[in-house]
């Protein structure tokens, strides 16, 4: 929760203390884009697209062990400060370090709703993040693995008989080829995008 966000502060800047010569400013202002990236988490889901770097991830991730082994070494209130920051921010960073990195592979079952099923705040969202793909959450869904997949690799998603066609959706210059769907089962299809390197 956002409002979470002041309290949190004061949490780190007091664990800081114990801790003057790690990086504090930095630190915190990764852990509040954090926060702000995954406020709305359980309504967007995995189509995030977090501003943050792998490396702004790795840092912050480092930090946080450093002052934890620390910590052990140190005070109960050190110990507990470090605690508190640890429950906090490793599921985070996990969370994110997942929407931010590359993938060889990617395999989904998107969800499929109309711009009509969307409330206010969702629709909002992909217009923003998604504008051209959001039309449905299924075509946002394919659009955050093209985000994610490494050039040269594949991704595999289960789509509706009659579902959306990606061809409009797909920018040029994407490098983006679309299998021909296989039936597989009643009703559905199994498609797929393979992402090459531009000029190929």
């Amino acid at each position: 929760d956002s409002d979470d966000w002041p309290s949190f502060e004061r949490q780190m800047r007091q664990a800081f203390t114990h801790h003057p010569s790690l990086t504090e400013d930095a630190s915190i202002r990764t852990a509040k884009r954090l926060f702000e990236t995954f406020v709305d988490a359980k309504e967007f889901g995995s189509i995030i697209q977090p501003d943050i770097t792998l490396e702004e991830l790795n840092i912050l991730e480092n930090v946080l062990d450093e002052m934890s082994q620390k910590a052990n070494l140190m005070d109960i209130v050190a110990e507990a400060d470090s605690m508190a920051l640890m429950e906090k921010l490793k599921p985070l960073i996990r969370q994110c370090r997942g929407l931010v990195q590359n993938y060889d592979v990617i395999l989904t079952n998107p969800p499929y709703m109309g711009g009509n099923g969307m409330n206010l705040h969702l629709s909002d969202y992909v217009k923003t993040k998604y504008a051209g793909w959001h039309i449905d959450l299924y075509t946002c869904f394919l659009a955050q693995a093209l985000n994610l997949m490494k050039v040269a690799g594949y991704a595999g998603f289960l789509r509706v008989d009659g579902g959306v066609n990606l061809n409009p959706n797909i920018s040029t210059g994407v490098g983006i080829n679309t299998t021909s769907p296989f039936t597989w089962g009643t009703g559905d299809f199994l498609g797929g995008m393979f992402r090459y390197p531009l000029g190929v």
